[in-house]
C-alpha cells in the first residue's frame, strides 16, 4: 500500500513538472512571430562562459517581406531550453544580407554544441540592442563627456570631443606643439583578452590600441606612424612604458604599406611570448620577450607618445578570448508558435495598385480578415512619411505620392493581428 501511494506521488510530481515545463515554454516570448534557429559550437576543449560570438545574418530577406521591423528594433536572442533571453549588440549592416551580431552565449560546454533561437516579427517591440550587456567592456561615446566610470584620461598638450557617438581626439602641430592623449580602462579583466575599436577617421601619428598589465604602465599595442613619421612610418605592434606623464613605444615589428587604416583594428596579446594585430589594410603576429603578460589587464586607446593630427573611434571593446572562435550555422526561418499571433503574412487579402505607381497607390482590403488599423507609407529606412487610419466599413484607400522621389517605398499594415508590409515602386 505505502509502495503504491509513493509511486502515485512521484507520478504526480512528474506530471506537474511536465505540465509546468510545457507551461513555460509556451510563455516563450508571446508576440514575436518568428524565430531563427541558431547552432553555436565550441571547438575548444574547455568551456566557456559569457562568451562573445558574431552571428552574420540576412535581415533584408525578413524586412522586405514585412516580418521583421525596418530598423531591427524586435530582434531577440534566447536560450531554447528555459527561454531566458540573450544580451545582444547589432554592431552593422541592419537591412542587408550580412547583418552583423553579436551575443554573449551564457555558458557553452567543451566540444559542445548548443541551440539558440532568434526571435523577431513584433511590430511594438523597442530597441535591446546594448553593447554593455554584451561586451567586457565598450564604449560607443553617446553623449557630450567621457564616461568617467569607464576610462582615465592621462594628456599632455592634446584635447578630445564626444559628439554624434564618436570621441575625437587632437593633438597639437610640429615642430613644438606634440601631444599626448591616453585613455585607459577603469577596470581590469582576466587575460587574455581582445581589444577592438572602429576607427572611423586618422591622420597624422601615433594612434594606438592595445593592452597594458593592470596597474602599470607596460603593455603592446596596436600603432600606426602614418606616412610622414620617419623611421617610424607605417603600421607597428609596440611595447609601451610611461612613468604616468607621457608615453613612449619601442617599436618590436613593423608593417610599412600598412593600406586602409579606417575601420576595426584589433590588437590581441594573447600570451607572453604572442601578440597580433589587425586592422583592414593587414594584419601581423608576432613572438615577442621580455615583458610577462599579467593575470590582469587593462584596455589603452588614443594617441601616444609624440603624436601629430588626430583620430576618431566609433567605439571601443574588449571580448574574451579563446584559441578558437565558435562556429555558428544559420537554420531556416520558422513561425514562432508560441507566439500567440497567426501567419497573416500567407494571407493574400491586401492588394497594391498600379505598382509601379506614379501619382497614387491604392491599398485595397477587401478581402481582408484582419483587424488592421493603420496604415504607414515608409521609406527603406523606416521614417514614416505618411500615416492612414483604417475606418471600419472602408476596404480601399488612396495614398498620395506626390512630391516623392522615384525609388522603392513601403507600404506597412499594423493592426492587433501583427503587421503586413509590401514594396511599391514610384516612377
Amino acid at each position: 500500500m505505502k509502495k503504491t501511494l509513493l509511486s502515485k506521488l512521484v507520478l504526480s510530481i512528474v506530471l506537474l513538472s511536465i505540465s509546468f515545463s510545457v507551461a513555460y515554454s509556451q510563455k516563450c516570448l508571446q508576440g514575436w512571430k518568428y524565430d531563427l534557429p541558431i547552432s553555436v559550437s565550441n571547438t575548444v576543449f574547455s568551456s566557456l562562459t559569457d562568451y562573445q560570438v558574431k552571428l552574420v545574418i540576412n535581415t533584408a530577406g525578413a524586412i522586405a517581406s514585412g516580418k521583421m521591423n525596418v530598423n531591427g528594433d524586435d530582434i531577440r536572442f534566447a536560450d531554447t531550453v528555459k527561454c531566458s533571453t540573450i544580451p545582444y549588440w547589432i554592431e552593422s549592416g541592419i537591412n542587408t544580407s550580412s547583418t552583423v551580431i553579436w551575443i554573449k552565449m551564457p555558458a557553452l560546454a567543451a566540444s559542445a554544441t548548443k541551440i539558440i533561437k532568434m526571435y523577431y516579427g513584433n511590430p511594438n517591440a523597442t530597441a535591446a540592442s546594448n553593447g554593455d550587456s554584451t561586451f567586457m567592456l565598450f564604449d560607443d561615446f553617446t553623449g557630450s563627456t567621457l564616461d568617467t566610470l569607464k576610462w582615465s584620461n592621462y594628456g599632455s598638450n592634446s584635447t578630445y570631443n564626444i559628439s554624434n557617438s564618436k570621441i575625437t581626439i587632437n593633438a597639437g602641430s610640429p615642430p613644438t606643439n606634440y601631444g599626448t592623449l591616453i585613455l585607459v580602462s577603469d577596470q581590469g579583466f582576466a587575460s587574455p583578452i581582445i581589444v577592438e575599436g572602429n576607427i572611423t577617421a586618422t591622420n597624422g601619428y601615433y594612434t594606438h590600441l592595445g593592452t597594458l598589465d593592470s596597474g602599470t604602465w607596460t603593455g603592446y599595442t596596436l600603432f600606426n606612424g602614418g606616412s610622414s613619421a620617419g623611421a617610424h612610418a607605417g603600421m607597428h605592434i609596440g611595447l609601451s612604458y610611461s612613468n604616468g606623464g607621457t608615453f613612449s613605444t619601442n617599436f618590436v615589428t613593423t608593417n610599412t604599406s600598412p593600406g586602409t587604416l579606417t575601420g576595426m583594428w584589433q590588437s590581441v596579446w594573447s600570451s607572453t611570448s604572442s601578440i597580433t594585430g589587425l586592422w583592414p589594410g593587414g594584419s601581423f603576429s608576432t613572438t615577442i620577450s621580455g615583458l610577462a603578460l599579467s593575470s590582469r589587464v587593462q584596455v589603452t586607446f588614443g594617441l601616444d607618445w609624440k603624436s601629430i593630427g588626430s583620430v576618431s573611434f566609433d567605439w571601443v571593446r574588449a571580448r574574451q578570448y579563446a584559441i578558437s572562435d565558435p562556429t555558428v550555422q544559420i537554420g531556416s526561418e520558422q513561425l514562432n508558435h508560441n507566439s500567440g499571433i497567426e501567419d497573416i503574412m500567407s494571407v493574400n487579402s491586401v492588394r497594391l495598385y498600379p505598382n509601379p505607381a506614379h501619382n497614387m497607390i491604392f491599398v485595397d482590403m477587401t478581402n481582408r480578415s484582419e483587424n488592421f488599423k493603420l496604415i504607414h507609407l515608409m521609406d527603406v529606412n523606416g521614417k514614416v512619411l505618411q500615416s492612414v487610419n483604417i475606418q471600419q466599413g472602408q476596404a480601399i484607400y488612396e495614398i498620395p505620392l506626390t512630391n516623392l522621389s522615384k525609388g522603392i517605398y513601403l507600404v506597412q499594415l499594423r493592426g492587433e493581428d501583427g503587421l503586413l508590409t509590401r514594396k511599391v515602386v514610384v516612377n
